[in-house]
């Protein structure tokens, strides 16, 4: 059993990661990670993202976040649909 929340794969230089609908909220931690990122959301409705000191911003398909490395974020699930993303490493 894994301790990470989603599965993932690669894919033409960037990682896709899927978190299902149904987790439960307390697998969707506060962390960093130890690079800047550039988050692509390309499928899910009900999904939102935090960045540390502000409030959660809706993802929706085609939305871009970039995270800085080390800056505290988490996702949010508010609905049922799994959400997918694509994740580059700058």
């Amino acid at each position: 059993m894994s301790d990470r929340p989603y599965t993932q794969r690669a894919s033409e230089g960037a990682i896709v990661r899927t978190f299902s609908g149904v987790l439960d909220d307390v697998e969707l931690k506060w962390h960093r990670d130890a690079r800047d990122r550039e988050v692509t959301f390309l499928s899910g409705d009900g999904w939102s993202i935090q960045l540390e000191g502000g409030l959660p911003m809706r993802a929706a398909p085609g939305d871009t976040v970039t995270i800085p490395r080390d800056a505290w974020h988490r996702l949010l699930r508010e609905g049922t649909s799994d959400l997918i993303v694509s994740i580059r490493e700058m």
